[in-house]
């Protein structure tokens, strides 16, 4: 899920406190949440819209133009919200939602600009299930798996397989210089882990036992099987060999994390704390080495 979700659904569902700019607040959350569930309904669903329980994520064509273009269409409409707020809260809520708008644009800018795009489809289908599989949801909205599986594996009319999505996002790609490959370490261990997370689906289906899905797993399991042998023929050899990031990219995860500061404004503020906390300790030491008498001082190199 990204930083943009998991900050629009914490405003949602975070305050049990009744309160009318509460109630604003949560409306002004609501409709980007809505509006983000055109891309990734499944993490909209996870949160408890269970209206979303049946669709699937977006990775169609010019997907990221697409979502760019959305969240400008947001941007505006939270800003002329801003603009005619008058309590305190909830323009505070509403600055929040502006600027993780904005970093998610810039995100997926940096993104595209210095990285070969790539899907952990396997994750991505076990955290999908195993979320709205849960035991602890409505059996009501188990029916709905059956619904994202057929559209996941394309047999639902109008649907193209994701893992074909998959491939295609990153093929499209492939010749455009300059861009980092996966880090091989994590390639290595997506391949390794992907059949239990087929395996774990299976489980999850069999436990549920809804009427039909045999079939429609069979179908989804070998075009995932399929995927992991274009990974390792595709991505491997394009993957790069440690799991050093490109500076902005590096320096956009820390912000995506909460960190402002850049790394080079990290790395001074460390080089200045240990020489502070050296020169302490060099000063100490003497103290200590001068009221035991010894001859060698330098206890601190």
């Amino acid at each position: 899920m990204n930083q943009l979700l998991m900050l629009v659904i914490s405003l949602f569902f975070s305050v049990t406190v009744c309160a009318d700019w509460i109630e604003d607040s949560d409306k002004n959350a609501m409709v980007v949440l809505r509006s983000q569930a055109a891309f990734q309904p499944e993490s909209i669903a996870r949160a408890g819209l269970s209206e979303f329980d049946g669709d699937v994520f977006d990775l169609n064509a010019n997907y990221t133009e697409r979502q760019d273009a959305n969240d400008r269409g947001l941007l505006v409409e939270m800003k002329k919200r801003l603009a005619a707020e008058t309590h305190p809260k909830v323009k505070q809520d509403l600055e929040i939602l502006i600027r993780s708008l904005n970093d998610e644009i810039e995100t997926r800018r940096i993104d595209r600009k210095y990285m070969l795009p790539y899907f952990n489809v396997h994750r991505v289908m076990f955290g999908s299930f195993n979320a709205l599989l849960d035991p602890r949801n409505d059996r009501e909205r188990y029916a709905k798996a059956l619904e994202r599986l057929r559209k996941y594996n394309g047999s639902e009319d109008g649907f193209t397989p994701v893992t074909e999505l998959a491939k295609a996002r990153s093929r499209e790609r492939f010749d455009v210089a300059g861009l980092a490959g996966p880090y091989k370490g994590e390639l290595e261990k997506d391949l390794s882990d992907a059949p239990r997370y087929i395996a774990g689906v299976k489980a999850m289906f069999e436990r549920v036992d809804l009427a039909g899905w045999q079939d429609e797993f069979t179908k989804l399991e070998d075009q995932l099987t399929e995927y992991s042998e274009w990974v390792s023929e595709e991505m491997l050899p394009r993957a790069r060999q440690n799991n050093q990031l490109p500076a902005e990219v590096y320096a956009n995860n820390l912000k995506n994390f909460g960190v402002r500061a850049t790394p080079e404004e990290l790395i001074a503020e460390a080089q200045y704390g240990y020489q502070f906390i050296r020169s302490e300790m060099k000063a100490l030491a003497f103290r200590i080495a001068e009221d035991r008498g010894w001859e060698d001082k330098r206890l601190v190199p």
